[in-house]
């Protein structure tokens, strides 16, 4: 297995993360979501990506969820 940080080395092929998120907001506005909740992921999202480095759906693993809870934990508490 990969560590986070050889994953984030590697050249992935996949969707990015951004193409992602695009996709994924333009089915939640189909469905109605508000300007507020959208811009809330935008937060969220991107805050992801830049305390996590990933790039690439791909590059997404438990240990950059963990990175990123554990930034989100010594930030707000």
């Amino acid at each position: 297995m990969l560590t986070t940080k050889e994953q984030l080395a590697a050249k992935p092929k996949g969707m990015t993360a951004e193409k992602a998120l695009t996709l994924i907001k333009r089915q939640m506005t189909l469905n109605g979501y508000r300007d507020r909740t959208l811009a809330d992921y935008d937060r969220h999202f991107y805050h992801f990506i830049e305390v996590t480095g990933i790039k690439y759906l791909e590059q997404i693993t438990v240990d950059t969820i963990y990175v990123w809870r554990q930034y989100e934990s010594i930030t707000f508490n």
